[in-house]
């Protein structure tokens, strides 16, 4: 006898999809399932294709990739992209061998139609035709709203291939963009164009090469300010979150002197190497930052010493007080008009600094009395007496909390009356 299917409300969709799922082998949902309910099939789509991430050659990679390309309904369910470029990279014949074999699985989940095209397409590589087809996976995910791209391993040309793609399929939808590459290969994102929905963007500057280059380091300074720092401006008036990592031996001062100002800036992250030779001028820096002060709510400074996996913990902890009170003292030269207007319009809830000398630190976590909740310290923990002095400053409860990072928790509850701060969980109070 015929049945319908009862008209259950989307949760309950979701529940059941979610208990087939978990009990199946591979822990997906079978397609089996798929026809019962549209709703059903949209949750499935959604489970399945919401967050892509193409970071390594695996099966699973090369089943999405096959399907993506050949079917756009599935490839409209995808909001969140992740890619990295590293594994384009043939380094060697048993990569080159690797490479072969994900060609041949990606045929096996291609259409009839799309197996004989690509039969008759002449090939130059294994590489490149691998990048043709994630290409053309790429151009029918139109709703991608999350895109976080690492460009390493990629010549320019192909780099310039897929961002100028990932801009004509979902360039008019995306609001977050994160891309690592190095200063001088960041003529590509200049054919991203300017999007327009844009309001959340990471740049990381990898490192061009292993051993210093003076010649390297001109010729990044001047991408910097040819070619980065318009990139950024371009966002002026919309982006509300920015981050700058970098592991390059570019001077950054320049950017932090020539960009914004950001009026709807929200969050501000800075995950840079400290020296005289990749930050010149802290004062471009803590200006940045002064500049800005009104309208943060959360701000993030890791700074790292370079080269600190080569040293010895006593002389990374050693550079890194040194290099990090020059940029303390810098904060603290910007108070505005007014000691009083200034606590008044900062807005900060969560910072997430390192300590280096305690009474700087103090000074500056002080001028956000009222709204600071969340305080994430990365490289000390507070003895007694220096808990005392932060309860006097913020004169609310003070509470302490180790956590396996050095990341900040800003998303932790917290109420108006308190402060939570946090330490690395292998860094005792003294």
């Amino acid at each position: 006898m015929p049945t319908t299917v009862p008209n259950l409300p989307a949760e309950l969709w979701l529940a059941i999809a979610t208990e087939l799922a978990s009990i199946s082998e591979d822990g997906r949902l079978p397609r089996k399932y798929m026809a019962i309910h549209r709703s059903f099939l949209v949750l499935y789509l959604d489970m399945e294709y919401r967050d892509i991430r193409w970071t390594k050659p695996c099966n699973g990679m090369m089943r999405q990739l096959g399907q993506l390309e050949s079917d756009p309904t599935i490839a409209s369910r995808v909001r969140s992209f992740e890619l990295s470029t590293w594994f384009f990279i043939n380094r060697n014949q048993v990569q080159l061998s690797m490479l072969q074999e994900l060609y041949s699985a990606i045929l096996l989940h291609l259409s009839t139609y799309a197996r004989d095209a690509v039969k008759t397409t002449e090939l130059t590589s294994t590489s490149k035709l691998f990048l043709d087809r994630m290409i053309l996976a790429m151009r029918n995910m139109r709703n991608v709203v999350d895109f976080r791209v690492e460009l390493g391993g990629l010549a320019v040309v192909d780099s310039r291939r897929l961002l100028e793609a990932s801009r004509e399929a979902f360039g008019s939808n995306l609001r977050r963009l994160s891309v690592k590459t190095s200063a001088l290969r960041f003529d590509p994102l200049l054919s991203l164009g300017r999007l327009k929905h844009l309001n959340q963007l990471e740049l990381d500057f990898d490192h061009e090469v292993e051993v210093y280059d003076r010649l390297v380091e001109k010729a990044e300074a001047k991408t910097l300010q040819r070619k980065v720092i318009p990139f950024l401006n371009r966002y002026r008036h919309s982006l509300r979150a920015l981050s700058i990592v970098s592991h390059s031996t570019v001077d950054l001062a320049p950017l932090f002197r020539s960009t914004g100002p950001f009026p709807l800036l929200r969050r501000f992250s800075a995950d840079i190497c400290l020296s005289r030779q990749r930050l010149s001028d802290p004062e471009a820096l803590a200006q940045f930052i002064h500049t800005h002060q009104s309208s943060l709510v959360h701000l993030s400074l890791q700074p790292r010493v370079p080269g600190e996996n080569l040293l010895t913990d006593e002389e990374v902890a050693r550079q890194h007080l040194n290099s990090w009170i020059p940029i303390q003292q810098a904060l603290l030269k910007h108070r505005g008009g007014g000691g009083h207007d200034d606590v008044e319009q900062c807005s900060l809830r969560s910072l997430c600094t390192p300590v280096g000398d305690f009474d700087l630190c103090l000074e500056f976590i002080s001028r956000f009395p009222h709204s600071l909740r969340h305080l994430s310290l990365t490289d000390s923990s507070l003895d007694s007496a220096q808990l005392e002095k932060m309860r006097k400053v913020f004169n609310k409860e003070v509470t302490i909390s180790t956590r396996a990072d050095g990341k900040d928790l800003d998303n932790s509850r917290s109420g108006r009356d308190s402060l939570q701060v946090w330490v690395p969980s292998d860094l005792r109070s003294r």
